[in-house]
């Protein structure tokens, strides 16, 4: 994925499937994202499409996070681990304070919260994979 963003790829054990984790992960905060950003140009509350669209965009997140983490504990190079697990760990909190701050403010705003989280969560994906290649 971050060879669509320029960046080299250096192969660090077999991330085949973290990397089409976060491409899948990507793809639906994307579409969350564009689904609110529709809520809220109609002047739409979060619904409960857009609340299952986060609950599973949440489980997603976890899993990457699971799968970083066993990668990680099996890892034989040097990274910013701390930094890598400050950002597998707090990313999945995103879609859950999206979904509460949403849920909560019934104006359109709420929508507007979901289409910035839906946005931001691909950048942090980005990152947690530059991170682990030590960039």
């Amino acid at each position: 994925m971050l060879e669509a963003y320029g960046a080299k790829s250096k192969v660090r054990g077999n991330r085949a499937m973290t990397e089409q984790l976060a491409t899948v992960t990507t793809v639906a905060s994307l579409l969350i994202a564009i689904w609110a950003a529709v809520q809220l140009a109609r002047n739409r509350p979060v619904n409960r499409s857009l609340s299952f669209g986060l609950i599973a965009l949440t489980v997603m997140l976890i899993l990457v996070a699971v799968d970083g983490i066993v990668h990680m504990s099996s890892n034989t190079y040097e990274f910013d681990a701390v930094t890598y697990l400050g950002y597998v760990l707090i990313t999945p909190f995103l879609p859950v304070a999206a979904l509460w701050w949403g849920r909560n403010d019934q104006s359109r705003w709420g929508s507007g919260v979901v289409v910035v989280t839906g946005l931001v969560i691909p950048v942090l994906l980005v990152r947690i994979q530059q991170v682990w290649m030590g960039m």
